[in-house]
């Protein structure tokens, strides 16, 4: 087999894109929705309001002693490791991103408008019969020159989108009989760092940078043309035309296909068998919320991003048990609510992805400036809410909990499920233990929300 093929457990038919296909999760016992041991009465104030951290609460080594009670007790606050210590100003803005699609001539002013609100991380394409890359370039320059804010503070996410699912009348780049996906898929990637030149971050005649570059989907039924593509994006970052690159629209089977490639293909350069960055996949019910390819991307320490959070999951906005639940205590919108449990709760409890911010959101309903900054504002408040249960429990549990990543790129299997169903009842034991432990209104509140992360994910599919 050579090194560009298929691997053999692999049939080239598996890269047909198929987001819709379904992922039988382990089955669980349904009976008892809360499986904690605790009714719902229980939580008779519900989710008391959380004075956020600061960086008055994480004090040196030298002066903890200053914060140690009386009886030599260290609060919790002063024990959280300091690699999981985070900006709690920002955190929304770097986890919640604005997508650019269907705005047409409005796109420019309302780039421009999100970046007054707070957005710091933009999705777009060179795809024009979907999106005005041009204008989000617009946007972002008027910004910039308005001194608002700076290029650096900026993500600038686009995608490269093959001929098949182009507009013939419309493509954004030079094609023809003699081009080859590679070929189209640098000119296209030449074009998209033009537009984000400004002339107040860097000299006139530069060409600007590009923070990721994103292959919107395999190509149907054709490994060569993924992987010419896929070298053309390495071979782009590797020239500092771009920071990184990632996959969208992306199947298990071929993402699965690309890592084992990418770590394999041994006789092939280096500089073209980088690993996505990120996944950017739609998060449905209809495709069992995705959890094939998000444990794959645990796995490997990519991030993961979910698209059409909102449009596809209508029905969870009203679950007075997770969303709803939240939204109610915390005084937010559900959309706020449901976009914060998808940031932190997805990935498994104490996972590190919780606090490297693995999971992100994109965010792209057509909004005022007035509505974008409150939603960011609501996002911020419920993601501080929830990673301070997690760093909590982190503390109080006295455990390293982190997720057992496989060392190669195995396909998904019942003894690895049931693995993750073990961690899932052991964590569930921990809550029950803690409850009993801590009666004080902070830890009640902590563990309410930590129960409620576990029932968000069980909805999502997920066995832990």
């Amino acid at each position: 087999m050579s090194d560009d093929s298929v691997p053999s457990t692999l049939s080239t038919a598996a890269f047909v894109n198929n987001d819709g296909r379904e992922y039988q999760r382990h089955d669980h016992d349904h009976n008892d929705r809360n499986r904690n041991g605790h009714s719902n009465s229980d939580s008779d104030d519900g989710y008391g309001r959380v004075r956020p951290l600061t960086s008055s609460h994480y004090p040196t080594d030298a002066s903890a002693n200053s914060h140690t009670q009386a009886n030599g007790h260290v609060p919790w606050r002063n024990r959280i490791p300091r690699a999981l210590d985070y900006n709690r100003d920002t955190v929304a803005a770097r986890t919640l991103v604005y997508g650019t699609a269907w705005k047409g001539d409005q796109t420019a002013d309302l780039v421009y408008d999100a970046i007054r609100a707070g957005f710091r991380r933009f999705a777009t394409a060179a795809q024009p019969k979907h999106y005005r890359e041009d204008l989000v370039a617009a946007g972002v320059n008027r910004a910039i020159q308005e001194g608002i804010v700076t290029r650096e503070e900026l993500t600038i996410q686009t995608t490269f989108t093959g001929l098949p699912t182009q507009d013939p009348a419309n493509v954004p780049y030079s094609f023809g009989p003699d081009t080859t996906p590679d070929m189209q898929c640098l000119d296209s990637i030449s074009r998209s760092q033009k537009l984000f030149c400004n002339t107040q971050d860097s000299d006139a005649s530069s060409t600007g940078y590009l923070d990721e570059v994103m292959l919107h989907e395999m190509y149907s039924d054709d490994w060569d043309s993924t992987l010419l593509a896929w070298k053309a994006m390495c071979l782009a970052q590797t020239e500092d035309q771009c920071r990184s690159v990632g996959i969208s629209n992306v199947s298990y089977v071929g993402l699965h296909a690309l890592v084992r490639w990418c770590q394999y293909a041994a006789s092939v350069p280096s500089l073209w068998r980088i690993c996505p960055k990120t996944v950017q996949n739609r998060f449905r019910r209809g495709n069992g919320f995705d959890l094939a390819v998000r444990q794959l991307c645990w796995d490997f320490e990519i991030n993961y991003q979910a698209f059409g959070v909102l449009k596809n999951n209508s029905n969870m906005l009203h679950d007075s048990k997770t969303v709803g639940h939240l939204a109610e205590h915390f005084d937010v919108s559900t959309s706020a609510a449901l976009f914060a449990l998808v940031i932190v709760a997805l990935c498994p409890p104490g996972d590190p992805g919780n606090f490297a911010e693995r999971v992100n959101v994109i965010h792209g309903q057509v909004a005022t400036f007035e509505e974008m900054k409150t939603l960011l504002e609501d996002v911020n408040k419920t993601i501080v809410a929830l990673k301070d249960a997690l760093l909590w429990w982190v503390v109080q549990s006295k455990q390293e909990w982190t997720h057992a990543r496989s060392q190669t790129p195995e396909m998904e299997t019942p003894g690895r499920r049931q693995q993750r169903v073990d961690r899932g009842v052991e964590y569930l034991k921990s809550l029950s233990a803690l409850r009993q432990e801590h009666r004080s209104k902070e830890a009640h509140c902590h563990l309410n929300l930590l129960e409620t992360m576990h029932e968000f994910r069980y909805r999502c599919g997920n066995d832990w």
